[in-house]
C-alpha cells in the first residue's frame, strides 16, 4: 500500500510538471525524486505513527483487560495462563518465548513490546497489589482513568488527522489545478515565459518548498506530542 500510494502521488505530480512544462528530463526527476520523498520520508513517519498508535492501542486494552480479569481471578498466574480472552497474536507469539519464565518475568519482558509509560505504572502497580493484597481495580483506579483519557484522545486523532490530511490534498489539488489552467489560459504568457529555463527553477524553487511544507507538516501532525503529556 505504501508503494502503491507513493508512486500515485509521484505519477500525478510529475503529470502536472509535464502539462507545465512539456519538458520529459524535468518530469522524470520529478517523479524519481517524488516517490523517494514519498516512501522514504513521508511514507516512513505516517507508517511510524500508525505503528505506534496501534501500540498503544493494543498496550491500553492488554492493561484494562488484564486489570478487570485479576479482579476476578485474584492471582497474576491464572490470568496469564488465560491467553485466549487477553492478547492479541503478536503478544502470544512473544510470549511463546518466555514460557518457562515465572508470571513476574513474563509481565516484565512485555515491557519489551510495549514500550508506553503506562505499563511501567501498571508493573509497579501489579507489585503492589501482590505484596499488599488489596482490591486491584481500586489501587488501579487512576491509571486506568489515565488509558481511558488517552484512548479518547487516539480515537479522535485518528479521526481529525484523516480529515485534515484531506483537507490539505484537496487545497493542493485545486492550487495545481489553477496552475494548469494559467497555462492553457495565458497562452501568450506561456510561450514567453512557461517555456524559458527560468520558469523551470521557479517550478522547482515551488515543488521543493511545497515538499518541505509537506514534510514540517506530516512531521507535526503525526508527533503523537499528547500520548507523552505527564498526568
Amino acid at each position: 500500500m505504501r508503494t502503491l500510494i507513493s508512486i500515485t502521488i509521484a505519477v500525478i505530480i510529475s503529470l502536472y510538471a509535464f502539462t507545465l512544462t512539456s519538458n520529459l528530463v524535468f518530469t522524470a526527476g520529478v517523479l524519481v525524486l517524488q516517490f523517494i520523498l514519498c516512501f522514504f520520508l513521508f511514507g516512513r513517519i505516517i507508517m511510524r505513527s500508525k505503528k505506534k498508535v496501534r501500540m498503544y492501542e493494543t498496550a491500553f486494552s492488554f492493561i484494562d483487560s488484564f486489570l478487570l480479569h485479576l479482579s476476578n481471578y485474584r492471582v497474576v498466574k491464572d490470568v496469564l495462563e488465560n491467553r485466549k480472552i487477553l492478547f492479541d497474536q503478536e503478544l502470544n507469539a512473544f510470549l511463546d518465548k518466555y514460557q518457562e519464565y515465572d508470571d513476574n518475568t513474563k509481565l516484565i519482558e512485555i515491557a519489551n513490546f510495549y514500550h508506553v509509560t503506562e505499563y511501567q505504572i501498571f508493573l509497579a502497580l501489579i507489585k503492589i497489589y501482590e505484596e499488599n493484597g488489596g482490591e486491584i481495580l481500586r489501587i488501579s483506579n487512576r491509571l486506568v482513568e489515565i488509558i481511558a483519557e488517552k484512548s479518547t484522545l487516539l480515537s479522535d486523532y485518528k479521526r481529525k488527522s484523516a480529515l485534515i490530511l484531506i483537507n490539505n490534498i484537496i487545497l493542493t489539488v485545486l492550487t495545481f489545478l489553477i496552475l494548469i489552467l494559467c497555462r492553457f489560459l495565458v497562452t501568450d504568457l506561456y510561450r514567453v515565459f512557461f517555456s524559458t529555463p527560468l520558469f523551470l527553477i521557479l517550478l522547482a524553487i515551488f515543488l521543493a518548498g511545497y515538499n518541505l511544507v509537506a514534510y514540517l507538516y506530516i512531521k507535526k501532525l503525526y508527533k503523537l506530542e499528547f500520548l507523552y503529556e505527564k498526568n
